[in-house]
């Protein structure tokens, strides 16, 4: 559906710059961002006449506790040439080419620490893997949320599998190289768990680790690692989990499975969170499910869309789009209203993997006013 110049003239009238509402986690979120270069690895996506190491962009989402002193510094929500493609792909549906430009984030900037109790806090660390085609900043408030509630969240960007990666030195990297079909898909996944692998050593033992340290209070608690992901970064998350050891307990979100994790199976927590019938519609949950030797849950977010666990429902809500155009937003990205209730949930699980505690999670799904169903669990009782 493509909207009517009426729709652009309400949006137009919106001001230049749209900041993102805050999440509700108890931590403030301070942020940064990265290019690392595997030179280990020749990117196996690069042209063959132009080879190079393969490099990637994190994002760093770092919480922030009440002992530590921050002014707010608002930053874009995409870079220049990011936002302009995203621009591209929004007028496409009939948005402004200047929606993704408009849009800006508030993160907190260290100052000081507040008194002589200040602790440096250990923080577990989660790494999370964007969808097929997707830029990790598409992804940047849902990772501030789960940062919010006491995680170092870092995302990851995939090199010509994202539509677009963006690095400081104005280089660019365009996506659209990798196919859909089953061989593509695994050498993909591969790729990406290579490259969540990489990342994680670069935090735990690399250069990057001190760089970070300086830049933000507190540590990471190297002996909590977790990973999450979208669509094929819930696949990637699950490929990763399988050859590193480091990493304790996954989630994928609404994302099918790809092998060799899919007939291997994992021995650590897994949580899936989908769309209402998502194992109906995408067969590989089930053979999963069955894979799974340590804990696990399944549930789905009720009104939910495969578009619901990226920012774009966070991002069309502030952008209070008259209700006349609702039903061709909602067919893109459900009906969920509570835009923090992916991301709460997600926090739950991973405080299961860490403690054992599995009331938080159960607690909330099992609520009726929860927007959540359990399809199944083997983690315990409530």
């Amino acid at each position: 559906m493509r909207f009517t110049p009426t729709f652009f003239a309400v949006l137009l009238g919106i001001a230049e710059a749209i900041v993102l509402p805050e999440p509700v986690g108890p931590y403030k979120v301070a942020h940064a961002a990265y290019p690392l270069t595997d030179k280990s690895r020749i990117d196996p996506y690069a042209p063959s006449n132009a080879s190079h190491p393969r490099s990637v962009m994190i994002s760093v989402f770092w919480p922030v506790d009440n002992s530590i002193k921050c002014t707010t510094e608002t930053a874009p929500y995409m870079p220049p040439a990011s936002a302009k493609l995203h621009g591209i792909l929004a007028n496409a549906i009939g948005l402004p080419n200047s929606t993704f430009a408009d849009f800006s984030v508030d993160y907190c900037r260290v100052t000081g620490r507040k008194g002589c109790g200040a602790r440096r806090q250990m923080y577990p660390l989660a790494i999370f893997s964007p969808g097929f085609g997707n830029s990790r900043l598409t992804y940047s408030a849902l990772a501030k949320s789960v940062a919010s509630y006491g995680y170092i969240v870092v995302t990851v960007d995939h090199p010509y599998d994202a539509n677009i990666v963006e690095f400081p030195d104005g280089t660019v990297i365009y996506g659209g190289h990798i196919g859909e079909d089953d061989a593509s898909l695994e050498q993909a996944v591969k790729v990406r768990g290579e490259d969540i692998t990489f990342v994680l050593s670069q935090l735990l033992d690399g250069p990057l680790k001190h760089t970070v340290a300086r830049k933000f209070p507190g540590q990471i608690a190297c002996d909590k690692v977790l990973a999450f992901g979208h669509s094929l970064g819930g696949a990637s998350s699950a490929a990763a989990m399988l050859s590193d050891k480091r990493i304790l307990g996954g989630t994928n979100l609404d994302g099918k499975l790809i092998e060799p994790v899919l007939s291997k199976g994992l021995d650590r927590p897994f949580f899936l969170l989908g769309r209402p019938n998502h194992r109906q519609e995408e067969t590989t949950w089930v053979t999963f499910w069955d894979k799974l030797r340590g804990p696990k849950v399944e549930e789905e977010v009720l009104g939910a869309t495969h578009g619901s666990f990226t920012d774009y429902p966070l991002l069309v809500n502030v952008l209070n789009i008259p209700e006349a155009y609702r039903p061709a937003i909602e067919a893109q990205f459900g009906t969920v209203k509570d835009v923090n209730l992916v991301t709460k949930t997600v926090a739950n699980f991973f405080e299961f993997v860490l403690s054992g505690k599995a009331k938080p999670l159960l607690e909330q799904a099992a609520s009726n006013s929860s927007g959540l169903r359990i399809v199944g669990q083997n983690i315990g009782s409530l």
